[in-house]
C-alpha cells in the first residue's frame, strides 16, 4: 500500500507540473496552447507561435517544414495607419505610439479559434483608444485569418493601413511570385523591391507568394468588393518585409465615431506542394464568391470566338508593315488568334482622349482583310483617362467626371506622350455615357 500510495502522489505531481508547463486552452483538441511563455496556434497545416509577454511578438510560422520567420521572431511593427482628423491633424501611427495591452483567447466554437491583441492609443490629453489585431485559425480551412480594427472618436477617419507587415527570412532559394499579368516570378536578392498595384496590370489578382525549394507561403486578400490596395516585398539583407497598403474608404469609419474594420481578412497559408497548388486550392475558391467570378461564361452571352481566342495579337498603326507582320502571324497561328489593335484612330496616342474619331482611313480595310481570314478584332480605347484640354472635356463636363484629391485638385498622370490626363470616376454617369456611345460607334 505504502508503495502505491508513493506512485499515486509522484503521478498527480507529474500531472500538475504538466498542466502548469503546457495549458490547453479548451481540452485537448483545442487550436491553441499556452507554453512557457509562449502562445502556440496550430491546425495541423500552419503554426503560429507568438510571445505571451508584455511585448508583442510572432515567434514562428511553420508548416510542415521549419519557420519561415528569423531566429527570435519578427520585430518589425504589425502595422502602420494614418488617421484624418479635426483641424488638419494627420497623425502616421504604428504600435511604438501605443502601449501593448497583451493578448485575450477566443474560442467561440471548437472548430475555431482567436487571438485578440490590443493596443492603447492615445489622441489627445483625455482621448485614448483600442487598435486589435485579431489572428484566426479553423480546422475547416488550412489558412490563418488577420484582421485588424479600431474605436475612433468623433470627427476622426483612417486615411490609409498597412497590415499585416510579416518580416521573414530570405533563403536564397527564396523567389516572390507577383501578379502582373500572366504572373511573374522574381529572385529576391539583399536588395529587391516589388510591388503590385491591384487593380491594374501589375496586380490582376489580390495576392503573392513566396516560394523556397521546400515551401511556399500564400499571402491574399479574399476581399469581394476589390478594393484598390498594393502588395509590397521589400528586401533588407537576409530578411524580407511582405504587407498589403490600402487607401481607406471614409465610409469604413462611422460618421458619428465607433469601429474601423477593414473590411477583409488578410489570409496567410503554407503549401508543402508549391505556390501554383496553393493558389489553386485558395484563391480560385474565393473567386467564385466575388461579384465578377460568380457567374459562368454561358450565362455572360460572350461570343464563342472570344472564348476561342487562345493568342492576341496587339498591331499598332496602319501601316503597310503592320498589314504585313499581322497576315504572317495570323497565316501561322490560326485565326483563332485575335487582335487588340492600337493606334487606329486619328487622334495622336494618349492625347485628346476619349476623341478617337474618324479612324484612320487604312484602318477599315485592313481590319476587313483580318476579319475576312477568320479572325477578330478589338479596337483599343482607354477607359478611365480624359484629357482636359480636349473639346469634349470643357463642353461635356469632363471637369465634374474628374477624380480629385483632398484638396479639390485632380488626379493627373502622364505618359509617354508627355500630356496630362485626368483620370475619371466610373461612378459618373457622364463618363459611362461617354464610354458607352465610343462603344457603340466602335461597334457599328
Amino acid at each position: 500500500m505504502k508503495n502505491s500510495t508513493k506512485k499515486y502522489w509522484l503521478l498527480l505531481i507529474v500531472i500538475i507540473l504538466c498542466t502548469t508547463h503546457s495549458l490547453k486552452m479548451n481540452g485537448a483538441n483545442s487550436l491553441i496552447e499556452k507554453r512557457d511563455g509562449q502562445i502556440i496556434m496550430d491546425n495541423g497545416s500552419i503554426r503560429l507561435i507568438f510571445s505571451d509577454g508584455n511585448q508583442f511578438r510572432l515567434l514562428s510560422m511553420s508548416g510542415k517544414n521549419e519557420s519561415w520567420l528569423p531566429a527570435g521572431g519578427s520585430y518589425t511593427a504589425l502595422w502602420q495607419y494614418s488617421l484624418d482628423g479635426p483641424n488638419g491633424i494627420n497623425p502616421q501611427l504604428d504600435p511604438t505610439n501605443g502601449v501593448y495591452q497583451g493578448v485575450l483567447v477566443k474560442e467561440d466554437a471548437p472548430e475555431q479559434a482567436s487571438l485578440v491583441f490590443s493596443w492603447k492609443m492615445r489622441l489627445s490629453k483625455d482621448i485614448y483608444y483600442p487598435v486589435r489585431v485579431i489572428v484566426s485559425l479553423s480546422r475547416t480551412s488550412l489558412l490563418s485569418a488577420w484582421s485588424i480594427e479600431m474605436d475612433l472618436p468623433d470627427k476622426w477617419k483612417v486615411e490609409s493601413v498597412n497590415f499585416p507587415c510579416l518580416t521573414l527570412k530570405r533563403s536564397n532559394a527564396a523567389k516572390v511570385i507577383m501578379p502582373a499579368g500572366w504572373g511573374f516570378e522574381y529572385t529576391l536578392n539583399e536588395y529587391s523591391e516589388y510591388a503590385a498595384h491591384y487593380p491594374s496590370y501589375n496586380g490582376v489578382m489580390q495576392l503573392m507568394c513566396l516560394h523556397n525549394n521546400s515551401e511556399a507561403l500564400y499571402y491574399a486578400s479574399h476581399d469581394k468588393s476589390a478594393s484598390l490596395k498594393t502588395f509590397k516585398t521589400k528586401s533588407h539583407g537576409n530578411l524580407v518585409t511582405i504587407s498589403t497598403e490600402v487607401i481607406a474608404s471614409q465610409a469604413w469609419t462611422p460618421a458619428a465615431g465607433g469601429t474601423f474594420r477593414l473590411p477583409w481578412n488578410t489570409s496567410v497559408g503554407l503549401c508543402a506542394e508549391g505556390w501554383q497548388q496553393a493558389v489553386v486550392k485558395w484563391y480560385r475558391p474565393f473567386t467564385f464568391n466575388t461579384v465578377w467570378g460568380s457567374k459562368s461564361f454561358a450565362s455572360r452571352n460572350l461570343p464563342q470566338w472570344l472564348l476561342n481566342a487562345d493568342m492576341w495579337f496587339r498591331p499598332h498603326f496602319t501601316t503597310d508593315a503592320t498589314r504585313k507582320a499581322l497576315k504572317e502571324g495570323l497565316d501561322f497561328f490560326g485565326s483563332d488568334a485575335a487582335c487588340h489593335w492600337y493606334r487606329w484612330h486619328q487622334i495622336e496616342y494618349d492625347v485628346d482622349y476619349p476623341e478617337y474619331f474618324p479612324a484612320k482611313k487604312e484602318f477599315l480595310p485592313m481590319m476587313k482583310e483580318v476579319q475576312q481570314m477568320g479572325s477578330h478584332v478589338i479596337p483599343y480605347i482607354n477607359g478611365r483617362l480624359w484629357d482636359p484640354a480636349s473639346k469634349s472635356y470643357q463642353t461635356q463636363g469632363g471637369a465634374q467626371s474628374s477624380c480629385r484629391k483632398k484638396d479639390g485638385s485632380l488626379y493627373i498622370e502622364i505618359y509617354g506622350s508627355m500630356v496630362p490626363n485626368s483620370v475619371t470616376c466610373p461612378s459618373s454617369e457622364i463618363w459611362q455615357n461617354t464610354i458607352l456611345n465610343l462603344t457603340k460607334r466602335i461597334q457599328t
